[in-house]
């Protein structure tokens, strides 16, 4: 997957996630100083953002990848979310079977430990399903449908990556913070104010070009409203996690966008 990446793309990976690493350890050192819990959540960014840089290393000397690439669809986030969503699926579903057990079986939390009570593990299950499988699923299948109904490719390998792989950090975060009692007591809206920072960091602008002869104006109306249902607006609309994806035909702009925020794209 790294080898589809453009050498500009590699680089661009490495230095964001070197940021990112540089905000996990601040946060790790800040919250050690003070005592604060969000040391833990800061090791995780290390640790989440050395991991993809050893990834991203890896493959980096790869050769530039052939042109021949961009006459085909891109569908290498969309697996990747696929597997994410799976993986989510299982751990909110069990995480659900057992808050539904310590209804009937108290005694079920295993270990006389805050973070398996009742209280924690719940919202472990809500947004695990929600955000974790639900999320993850509907990200990676609007990739998949927008290249379809746009008859175009992703326009860069860099973005997709970003926003499904940032999606998954703030996920981590979120769920750990649960366990750890770390949240803003909100309902479906309770993790930290960095993690709700990180989420909104996400945003990225995605160009479609589609010659105005290979596609209809419902087409990209179906395609703003996926996108729209995922977060990832279609212009003029946004989605919640400030995504935007500006879809341009050579005739009739005017015409689509009007379209497009009547059925969806905001």
């Amino acid at each position: 997957m790294i080898a589809q990446l453009s050498v500009a793309e590699r680089q661009l990976a490495l230095v964001v996630l070197g940021l990112l690493a540089l905000a996990g350890l601040a946060m790790t050192v800040g919250g050690a100083v003070n005592g604060d819990l969000i040391a833990i959540h800061g090791l995780i960014v290390l640790i989440f953002a050395a991991v993809l840089m050893f990834v991203v290393g890896q493959g980096y000397y790869a050769p530039e990848p052939s042109p021949a690439r961009l006459a085909q669809y891109y569908d290498d986030p969309t697996k990747v979310g696929i597997v994410l969503a799976m993986i989510w699926a299982v751990i909110g579903m069990f995480v659900g079977v057992w808050v539904a057990a310590l209804l009937a079986w108290p005694e079920l939390t295993f270990v006389d430990q805050a973070w398996a009570s009742f209280g924690r593990i719940r919202p472990v299950h809500t947004s695990g399903v929600i955000f974790g499988f639900g999320g993850n699923a509907l990200i990676a299948t609007s990739y998949h449908v927008v290249q379809r109904t746009s008859r175009a490719r992703l326009p860069g390998q860099f973005s997709p990556w970003f926003v499904l792989l940032g999606f998954n950090l703030f996920c981590i975060l979120a769920a750990s913070g649960y366990l750890m009692g770390i949240t803003q007591n909100k309902e479906y809206a309770e993790p930290e104010w960095y993690a709700d920072i990180w989420l909104t960091m996400k945003g990225q602008q995605l160009n479609f070009e589609v010659p105005a002869d290979r596609a209809l104006v419902s087409a990209f109306v179906t395609a703003c409203a996926k996108l729209g249902a995922t977060g990832i607006g279609a212009a003029p609309g946004r989605g919640f996690a400030g995504v935007e994806c500006e879809i341009v035909r050579h005739l009739s702009v005017s015409a689509f966008a009007d379209r497009c925020h009547n059925h969806g794209g905001g």
